[in-house]
């Protein structure tokens, strides 16, 4: 999870299709509630005023892709990829991030829960 944000994110594995953005498909970096951070090894074209639909397709989804609109809000160039990161648009599918980050919140807490030791106060062992 990375902090300093408006809203919790998760890092995750994705494929972003979008014949607008890019002739290959981006990779998914991390993902919130209101949005996602892609990147792309060929640079994308970027309009900043432009809205953009793109298809979505989770590593821990089977169904079928999200398809929903976004909006770039910054672009980082590196030296062998460009990472967007994209506002999450009313769209079609616009209940199932949001969904979905639920579940990654659920099994992060679950994970912190599970890492803390147990003590048994009972025994001098812990």
């Amino acid at each position: 999870m990375k902090k300093l944000r408006k809203s919790e994110r998760f890092e995750d594995f994705g494929r972003v299709e979008s014949d607008e953005l890019c002739l290959v498909n981006g990779v998914l970096e991390d993902i919130s509630a209101t949005g996602l951070k892609v990147s792309y090894s060929i640079p994308p074209t970027v309009d900043m005023e432009k809205e953009y639909e793109i298809k979505l397709r989770l590593s821990r989804v089977a169904e079928d892709a999200l398809v929903l609109m976004v909006k770039p809000m910054r672009v980082e160039q590196e030296e062998d990829q460009t990472s967007v990161g994209f506002l999450l648009l009313h769209s079609k599918d616009s209940a199932r991030p949001e969904s979905y980050v639920n579940l990654l919140k659920e099994e992060a807490q679950s994970t912190n829960e599970k890492i803390a030791p147990q003590v048994d106060e009972t025994s001098l062992f812990i």
